[in-house]
């Protein structure tokens, strides 16, 4: 543990929206929220306790959020951290909120869109080396310059043509920012004000995430902006955009869902880290290393245990029966690319033909059907049992997982897709 610097108690009546923690800190909360607090301040981290009623407790959300601003000492501010919220449960760990650091003023700010259960603790964490950005950024692009910068509370009030990018798996925006980016706004002239979202791809799973995209496109006044926000989601993206449209309350606020490489009926990739080790144990166990193969499958299960997003991935998953059993929001519009892999290989010498089609056939007997490599077709076209009529666009285009943002057919596919904004819907079946 690192240094301890403080703790303290503090009751927060109903009656009060604004409580000051100290000279430098207040919290915001909704009124009739009541709770005690336990803060304690470490050099890398906050621990807070809230002891409150499960009715109170189910008032938080991303819609009335408790935000907090804590002051930071020169100990626990670093240049270029990041800090996160978690929640440290005895069965999981996840994002309960966001937190940006205001490096002038020395400011922590807290945003809290979920509370623990009681004797749990939420631990604001400072990431010594993070691995990926976490949140919601503004993307400035500049010839094939990217640079990134946080998204200001009231950022969106009054803003126009405003495009949102949720990439994939590793999280990688830029791929979609390059790739896809100059079209839509220079040859396209659609979108002025560019957003990315980077989430914990990994750990979290896929419905924490996307109540963290909702309310931070909420805390940025997009319920204010003069358009709604057209999002461009790719491969696990995809499912953590429509959780946020379908299940965490974004579809008031958004107008244009353009899918590429969803996996909605999930990807048997996802059981290989779990199946591979038993696979492997099941073969030392032929030479009698038994102690090994326990090893092994306890390590397995431990790991896997972590890897939220891929249990979400899984056909037949919790995620997956979740959104198949969502309503399709009211006036969005879907925009539905799956990729086939079949690959033209009329250019190819007669070796060169016979290894792309042996590998196409394997992978499409692996995925039972035409896939991208990754995401089956079936799988990438499939949203609801039931669906409203004209409001959903489908499209196969001839690229593997990989290639969305270069293909000239889902630049045309997209294109086509936007400019029948405002006409009837039901013209945009095809």
């Amino acid at each position: 543990m690192s240094k301890f610097l403080y703790s303290r108690q503090l009751n927060l009546p109903r009656a009060q929206g604004y409580v000051e923690l100290d000279n430098a800190g207040l919290l915001e909360k909704p009124l009739a929220f009541e709770s005690q607090l336990q803060v304690s301040g470490f050099e890398n981290a906050f621990h807070l306790r809230f002891d409150c009623s499960p009715m109170h407790r189910a008032m938080i959300s991303t819609q009335t959020p408790v935000r907090i601003q804590m002051s930071l000492s020169k100990e626990q501010l670093g240049e270029g951290e990041e800090w996160l919220p978690v929640m440290h449960g005895d069965s999981d760990n996840r994002v309960v909120g966001y937190c940006s650091v205001i490096a002038d003023e020395r400011q922590l700010r807290i945003v809290l869109t979920e509370l623990p259960a009681a004797g749990q603790t939420i631990i604001v964490e400072r990431l010594q080396e993070p691995w990926m950005p976490m949140g919601l950024s503004e993307a400035i692009v500049d010839g094939w310059g990217v640079r990134y910068q946080e998204v200001a509370p009231g950022r969106l009030k009054n803003a126009e043509a405003i495009a949102l990018f949720v990439p994939g798996y590793m999280g990688n925006s830029s791929w979609m920012v390059h790739g896809l980016y100059p079209y839509l706004r220079d040859e396209l002239d659609e979108y002025h004000t560019l957003l990315v979202f980077s989430y914990d791809w990994l750990g979290s799973p896929v419905e924490a995430m996307a109540q963290l995209l909702a309310a931070q496109l909420i805390e940025a006044g997009l319920p204010e902006a003069n358009s709604k926000v057209d999002l461009f989601a790719y491969s696990l993206g995809c499912l953590v955009t429509r959780a946020a449209v379908e299940l965490a309350g974004l579809a008031p606020h958004a107008r244009n869902v353009v899918l590429m490489g969803s996996p909605s009926a999930g990807t048997p990739l996802a059981s290989l880290p779990r199946n591979l080790p038993q696979v492997a144990s099941n073969l030392l166990s032929r030479v009698g290393t038994l102690s090994l193969v326990s090893e092994m499958r306890r390590f397995a299960r431990q790991i896997y245990g972590h890897l939220e997003s891929l249990g979400d991935l899984e056909p037949g998953s919790a995620l997956m029966q979740q959104l198949r059993e969502a309503t399709h929001p009211d006036e969005v519009r879907y925009l539905v690319l799956a990729g086939d892999n079949d690959a033209d290989a009329a250019h190819l010498g007669l070796l060169g033909r016979l290894v792309v089609q042996a590998v196409d056939q394997s992978l499409d007997y692996y995925f039972a059907g035409q896939n991208d490599g990754v995401v089956s077709v079936e799988s990438a076209l499939y949203l609801h049992p039931q669906e409203p009529l004209g409001w959903i666009t489908r499209q196969i285009v001839p690229c593997n997982h990989f290639g969305f943002f270069d293909d000239e057919d889902t630049r045309a596919a997209i294109e086509v897709f936007l400019k029948k904004v405002g006409a009837d819907p039901k013209t945009a079946l095809t």
